[in-house]
């Protein structure tokens, strides 16, 4: 490497003796693996990469993942920002692969270009005979050496073989004969020299590459994960105020499974969209579906991870979660009892929570296929509507009630409330949920017309606003004589309930009121909470 004068040169053969790489995979290496290793955890000497046929050329099409060392992934992002920017410039074409000519143009996708730099190195280092696949063999002697100073041979061997992506391990085997050859000392300080000699081309870039500063209020320490004391002092993940019953989420009965790395970054994955919601005032994601993230997705996916551990006969890692270890998941799912909609389901809050692991840097992102759960949707019956008497019949019953609330005093009961919900859901087709979530501020004076009112919900379905117009009805009389219109019910409701509310543990919404008192006299005494999913099942199921 000493001898290559050309920068991406050199990095070309650099991620070639730390990764194994053949040639047409370095040629069509594409630029998205190239990640800022900032965003990565720190404590991590490598990164896994996982290759996917669908992104470059692999012998076999077989996906396969590497670690690539930090200080080269270092350096290749410094090439991304800087020399290879350049020499995109001059060609104007945007290229979805890493490495360029100096024209910018990829290198052709069998990587022919790579054996005239490599060889022409090698004479100048005095080298008689070398190509890429000798820097591959390199790799796989040095690193099988390394891994059996600590582990077992047929580990290590293992090892090797998925990461230089051979179908038999007997391929592999072929590089014990060179290990007695090796000294001590040169294995020692093998990927020192690598780094070192590669330095001094990146030093000019090290000092002008600026690091971009944290996002206002967020701390570094957020996404680094602390794995010294395990299991953590802490098991519990708090919501905030929100229209479910789920106030806490327990994690302590999946610690002490052969996972507790895997659990604790789970919970930490959780804590974050917890406080992200707390501080944004569930706008980004909801309480409920955080809590449907760890009802629904983390209990099937966590005794996953204990069966996986207990087969494996060893700790589970971070690093274990890959794209083999969710196609496993996705077996197990399969081979539940479940529904096949229900195994959609846990596959996609366990997906949910696991993608927030890979934005943090804790796995790897590219590690979930392509629609694994094909037509799920056939397989569910959609929601019938009611026929036409039927719904005359419901809106009549809501009429009637609505009377008896308006001519009633004092706060509204859940069943009440419940009513109040239902008008305003036949007026407008909220959802249960953004109508359970309604916050007192919900209306808003219209922009352009005074006689209307906008309804302001949120939508959990891509964290989107949903704003309603509405009219306003101009009088009392009319509500008495006829179904009130939306303006007219939310009001009401924050004006029978505004007492209760004040008092309440869940102010900010709209539809609180008294729980229902529990088995043990006084337990609930005084307790304020926002209409439960329940109750408003139980109720509307009552009226059809």
């Amino acid at each position: 490497m000493n001898a290559t004068t050309n920068p991406t040169h050199k990095l070309i053969m650099r991620l070639a003796l730390t990764t194994g790489l053949r040639r047409e995979e370095l040629a069509t290496f594409p630029l998205k693996y190239v990640i800022d290793p900032v965003m990565y955890t720190k404590h991590r000497s490598f990164i896994r990469i996982n290759l996917d046929p669908r992104d470059m050329t692999i012998k076999r099409n077989q996906p396969r993942g590497i670690d690539v060392p930090r200080t080269v992934m270092e350096a290749l992002w410094q090439y991304v920002l800087n020399r290879r920017h350049q020499h995109e410039n001059i060609s104007g074409q945007r290229q979805s692969v890493l490495f360029l000519t100096e024209s910018g143009q990829p290198y052709a996708n069998d990587g022919a270009a790579f054996l005239g730099l490599v060889k022409k190195a090698g004479a100048a280092a005095g080298i008689p005979y070398i190509n890429v696949h000798i820097l591959r063999h390199t790799y796989a002697t040095h690193t099988l050496y390394a891994m059996m100073q600590s582990k077992a041979q047929t580990h290590a061997l293992l090892y090797v073989r998925d990461r230089l992506g051979h179908a038999s391990v007997t391929s592999t085997e072929k590089y014990l004969h060179c290990l007695s050859e090796l000294e001590d000392a040169l294995m020692n300080d093998y990927q020192s020299e690598i780094d070192l000699i590669s330095r001094g081309d990146w030093q000019c870039l090290e000092k002008n590459f600026n690091r971009q500063p944290p996002a206002p209020g967020k701390d570094a320490s957020d996404k680094t994960l602390e794995l010294t004391s395990l299991p953590p002092a802490q098991m519990v993940v708090s919501l905030p105020e929100n229209a479910t019953g789920r106030r806490n989420l327990d994690f302590a009965k999946h610690y002490g499974n052969g996972c507790d790395v895997v659990v604790y970054a789970t919970q930490r994955a959780l804590d974050l969209m917890a406080r992200a919601c707390a501080e944004s005032d569930g706008k980004t994601l909801s309480a409920a579906t955080i809590a449907r993230y760890h009802q629904n997705g983390l209990s099937a996916f966590l005794p996953f991870c204990a069966t996986m551990s207990a087969a494996l006969k060893r700790e589970l890692r971070l690093d274990d979660i890959d794209r083999q270890f969710i196609d496993q998941f996705i077996a197990h799912l399969r081979q539940s009892d479940v529904r096949l909609s229900s195994q959609k389901v846990r596959y996609a809050t366990t997906k949910a929570v696991l993608a927030a692991m890979g934005e943090s840097g804790w796995i790897a992102k590219d590690i979930f296929p392509r629609n694994p759960f094909p037509n799920s949707n056939r397989s569910m019956k959609g929601q019938t509507a009611l026929s036409e008497p039927e719904r005359r019949s419901v809106l009549q019953a809501l009429k009637t009630d609505m009377r008896a609330i308006i001519k009633g005093s004092g706060s509204l009961t859940s069943e009440e409330l419940a009513v109040c919900l239902l008008a305003i859901a036949a007026r407008t087709g909220i959802n249960p949920t953004p109508a359970l979530e309604l916050l007192t501020d919900c209306l808003q004076p219209h922009p352009i017309k005074s006689d209307r009112y906008v309804l302001v919900s949120f939508k959990r379905r891509g964290n989107a606003t949903h704003i309603q117009s509405l009219r306003r009805a101009a009088d009392v009389e009319s509500m008495v004589s006829a179904l009130p219109d939306v303006a007219r019910i939310i009001d009401l409701v924050r004006e029978r309930n505004d007492t209760i509310r004040q008092s309440s543990n869940s102010r900010r919404f709209c539809l609180s009121t008294r729980a229902y008192p529990g088995k043990t006299p006084g337990k609930w005494a005084g307790w304020l909470n926002t209409l439960s999913p329940a109750a408003l099942r139980r109720f509307s199921t009552g009226i059809r």
